[in-house]
């Protein structure tokens, strides 16, 4: 279909939209040809498995799919859907979409989150009109498709860095980077430090592994490290977490929401394609435990690694909640971030 929709705390919304309906940008999605859109959660969720908030992460895609839709017996017609949305001012408008071919092959490892930034995707600038305005971008969706960056905000006393990808990328390698951020730590007059991995879901966490460890260490004895988690937080992204968390310590406070995964899962495989109907699949050879790390028992599918990097930081679940509701996002607010500054200017 012609849109994109965005999950948030209170429901699904038209972020993105093409052709004649950018008129429902930032409608709510309220039924799907006469099916409530909660019905259809309930029912879309046996065809994913893994944790609730893995399933969450892909309702955007799955919801705009006619084809898919009618195939799961939730669709009336696999070329259309009939929508019900709900527009700002409350009244409701029904809206029919075909679904469509797409116009070029589909990106790789394509997430829906990155819907919710109005930042054009630099190799396939698809020009979607979208609800929110490229020139006013919060911070965390300001750069979607940069692995990593930071900025010390004028005066604040704070480094917020950004991770979303453990992986080299241009234009240094991580390491060398995340070397850079402690040295600036320690000459910058940095007292707490913001770690946001809210959209890391991927990479090599060995990369980082003793950046978690040195970040501890760094940080002023007076400071604090913030980490910030989500529903895409995932695989190398919740190793982050976990160790971030454990070296942390009493000083560590985790803000957001639960990650995208359980502490417990298979990763660290790789690709191939089935032999008739040539589907391409993901497999995971390596079993993971980030809450209580891999024990003697489990040595023949645990990852190798974690054996020297595992750590059994408890629940990854965040101590601090901090829901993002369409109201915040459309107001390019980030109640995380202002949690953690609301609690670096407290006495």
């Amino acid at each position: 279909m012609p849109i994109r929709l965005g999950h948030f705390a209170d429901g699904l919304f038209v972020v993105k939209a093409r052709d004649d309906n950018v008129d429902i940008l930032g409608a709510k999605l309220v039924a799907v040809d006469g099916r409530p859109v909660e019905g259809l959660l309930v029912e879309l969720r046996n065809f994913i498995g893994g944790a609730d908030t893995l399933f969450a992460n892909h309702v955007p895609r799955l919801l705009v799919s006619p084809e898919l839709l009618n195939a799961a017996g939730l669709g009336d017609n696999p070329a259309m859907s009939r929508l019900r949305l709900r527009l700002a001012d409350g009244t409701e408008v029904e809206r029919t979409l075909s679904g469509g071919k797409p116009e070029a092959p589909p990106r790789k490892n394509y997430w829906p989150v990155r819907d919710l930034s109005p930042i054009p995707i630099a190799t396939n600038d698809d020009g979607w009109p979208h609800v929110l305005s490229r020139w006013r971008v919060p911070a965390y969706l300001s750069r979607p498709d940069q692995a990593y960056w930071h900025e010390i905000p004028a005066g604040s006393g704070f480094l917020y860095m950004q991770l979303n990808r453990i992986k080299n990328a241009w234009p240094e390698p991580l390491a060398t980077y995340l070397d850079g951020v402690l040295g600036e730590i320690k000459t910058k007059g940095v007292k707490d430090v913001v770690v946001d991995l809210r959209f890391n879901r991927s990479g090599n966490y060995v990369l980082a592994a003793d950046f978690t460890r040195r970040l501890a260490r760094t940080v002023p004895e007076d400071g604090r490290i913030f980490i910030l988690s989500g529903t895409n937080t995932y695989a190398a992204g919740i190793a982050m977490l976990a160790r971030l968390k454990y070296f942390a310590g009493a000083r560590g406070l985790q803000i957001g929401g639960p990650p995208g995964d359980r502490g417990q899962f298979w990763a660290d495989g790789g690709r191939t394609v089935l032999p008739n109907s040539k589907i391409p699949v993901r497999y995971a050879t390596a079993f993971h435990d980030w809450e209580k790390g891999c024990g003697l028992s489990d040595i023949g599918h645990c990852f190798l690694f974690n054996y020297a990097y595992g750590v059994a930081p408890g629940s990854l679940d965040p101590q601090v909640e901090a829901p993002l509701t369409f109201a915040d996002y459309l107001a390019a607010r980030d109640p995380a971030m202002e949690e953690v500054q609301r609690r670096i200017a407290m006495p």
